[in-house]
């Protein structure tokens, strides 16, 4: 997000939906501290709302990671099925909807109906499989989870084919200027697409036996898993939050330039400020007496 901000170059349409991503991880990884501690200890939220700004959050967070993840590939999708037209499909101001509108939808469907009183506040709020609707649970699960997912395994097998498709037949054809530059960008696509598909590969270990534990909660609650193996699961969670905007910076290099040229900057100023800094602390005098003159 911060090197979006800084680097003018990088505001794009498909790195809007990667910031859309990061900050959604960075939310998750802030909702995730209490979240770890509460496994812990289950007594340490005792307030209804205070429980619900917990697990609300932490299910916000990874749905909008889901969601943007998905626009993501839907955006890698329209940039190899329609090259020509992709600017003007996916305009700044549509990818500004299209963003605003994925975190209206969580908002609506996930923060407010606990809050208005879709809960049942005599559960504790360690058993948050209780303490929110059941079928609230069921209706985010299939919603945010099972049909994203799908459609993601949709979308990346039918891009793969296409991107193997057109390097099969650029591969036919004598290797002119032209052939060799659409190599490169067909190469460029594919590697884009399996460090995404590494993202979705990540997202899906670490989410789905989560939420597979929490329908077995539901449907089967003599079936308790065990301290450790919640607990790992939630340490999935967290590193998965900090690894998908990490993964995708480090494979693309734009990203990494940028990355080395922030770097050298602000190492560059840092050092600049300590060395005036410590002038000052060592020469005040001749700081005072060149004031002075």
């Amino acid at each position: 997000m911060v090197l979006i901000v800084r680097f003018r170059r990088l505001r794009n349409s498909s790195n809007y939906f990667t910031a859309s991503m990061a900050a959604a991880d960075f939310l998750l990884s802030l909702a995730m501290i209490p979240g770890v501690k509460i496994t812990f200890d289950p007594a340490y939220f005792d307030n209804v709302y205070a429980c619900l700004t917990l697990w609300c959050s932490i299910i916000f967070a990874s749905t909008m990671s889901v969601l943007s993840l998905l626009c993501v590939s839907l955006d890698r999708l329209v940039k190899i099925v329609r090259p020509l037209r992709y600017q003007s499909i996916l305009t700044e101001r549509r990818v500004a909807y299209i963003i605003c509108g994925i975190w209206i939808y969580g908002t609506c469907t996930i923060l407010i109906p606990p809050f208005a009183g879709l809960r049942n506040d005599e559960a504790s709020c360690f058993e948050f499989v209780k303490f929110l609707n059941f079928y609230h649970l069921h209706a985010m699960y299939i919603c945010n989870t099972i049909i994203p997912f799908t459609i993601l395994l949709a979308i990346y097998g039918y891009m793969f084919a296409i991107v193997r498709e057109k390097q099969r037949t650029s591969r036919q054809f004598e290797p002119t200027v032209g052939n060799v530059k659409e190599r490169s960008a067909w190469r460029k696509e594919l590697k884009t697409l399996t460090t995404l598909s590494v993202i979705i590969g990540l997202s899906a270990i670490a989410w789905l036996p989560s939420l597979t534990l929490i329908i077995l909660d539901l449907h089967f609650p003599t079936v308790q898993a065990t301290f450790s193996l919640r607990t790992t699961l939630s340490w999935f969670l967290y590193l998965n939050s900090a690894a998908n905007p990490i993964l995708y910076a480090l494979r693309s290099e734009f990203f990494r330039s940028a990355s080395r040229q922030m770097i050298t900057e602000d190492w560059g100023s840092a050092m600049s400020w300590v060395s005036v800094t410590r002038s000052t602390r060592v020469h005040p005098t001749d700081t005072t007496d060149t004031t002075n003159t």
